[in-house]
């Protein structure tokens, strides 16, 4: 009976580690670029930071020669709602043909969780920080989990104990659920759409943060985005920073505040410019054209397409002394 259970128990570990070396083949298959929807995975505390760490080790190692860089952000970075080959970081990649490029980007972040899911992993894995990071600060995200006199929040790493082999096979192998893995295998957006007139309609109160509202926590706002720079800056070689690019005209269509908007992407400008170890990127030319926008708040493939050629040019600018 006890060997008849230790030849099940063995069976059923080698299917277990076929299965998931299979599950881990499709992850590194589909998904040399961009993540897949983090949203389907439930338990952000437990799930989240170990597999943004296979992801990330698995696209550094996939070429070692090439020099990484990694795009981080909410909704806007990750290219909301069009498919991995239309968005600004695959037409960067295509440009920057020379790099290793990763988009390490999820729907609704905010820079405490940028800080707490995406920026641990690269700090765990020394031996592979990010040459060049690019840095969305999602404004209206983070802006709307401002409270006044919250206190200052500290990122928690769990850290690289999930690590055993660097990419998926450890992740995989210790989360025996079978199938479940299939849905994370499916990009929902990867279907060919149109481009077609910007989508402006009316958005809830709260959405975007009154004159009042932020006049309340703007001292919270500047400090905490202040931390948040903090912590980048030394991940990194070197940072870019870019705010979330809003159409300003659509956001009094919307039924919003524009000049609060604008207010708010002036304060997050002069934090970043203030701080002096990230690089500032203005997307002021961007703002205004209605051409380039699918809502608000997420460019077109249109926009895609121009954001990506301009952040190629500004950037191989800058580092072109590294690149020869």
């Amino acid at each position: 009976m006890g060997r008849l259970a230790i030849g099940v128990l063995a069976a059923f570990l080698s299917a277990h580690a076929v299965w998931s070396s299979l599950v881990a083949y499709g992850f590194e298959r589909f998904y040399d670029h961009r993540l897949p929807d983090l949203t389907k995975i439930a338990s952000r505390a437990k799930d989240w930071e170990p597999f943004l760490h296979a992801f990330w080790q698995a696209n550094a190692r996939r070429d070692l020669a090439k020099p990484t860089i990694a795009f981080i952000g909410s909704s806007m970075t990750y290219g909301y709602p069009w498919q991995e080959p239309v968005i600004f970081t695959r037409v960067f990649s295509e440009r920057m043909k020379g790099w290793n490029v990763s988009n390490m980007s999820y729907y609704s972040a905010d820079i405490w969780g940028i800080r707490e899911y995406l920026l641990c992993p690269l700090v765990v894995s020394r031996d592979l920080m990010p040459d060049v990071l690019v840095v969305e600060i999602p404004l209206v995200n983070s802006i709307r989990q401002i409270h006044p006199e919250d206190a200052p929040r500290k990122r928690k790493c769990m850290g690289s104990s999930e690590a055993v082999l660097p990419g998926y096979f450890s992740f995989v192998f210790r989360r025996p659920i079978g199938t479940g893995w299939i849905p994370l295998l499916w990009d929902d957006e990867a279907y060919q759409k149109r481009d077609q007139e910007i989508q402006i309609t009316k958005v809830d109160a709260n959405y975007f943060a009154s004159e009042e509202k932020f006049k309340n926590i703007e001292r919270e706002y500047r400090r905490d985005l202040r931390a948040f720079l903090d912590e980048i800056a030394g991940i990194s070689r070197k940072v870019f920073i870019f705010i979330s690019p809003i159409y300003l005209p659509g956001v009094d269509e919307a039924g919003a505040d524009r000049a609060a908007v604008k207010r708010q992407m002036e304060v997050t400008w002069d934090v970043c410019r203030s701080h002096g170890a990230v690089i500032c990127l203005s997307l002021d030319e961007f703002s205004e054209n209605r051409n380039l926008f699918y809502n608000i708040t997420h460019f077109n493939q249109q926009g895609h397409r121009v954001f990506g050629e301009w952040l190629g040019h500004q950037i191989s600018l800058k580092e072109r002394p590294f690149l020869n």
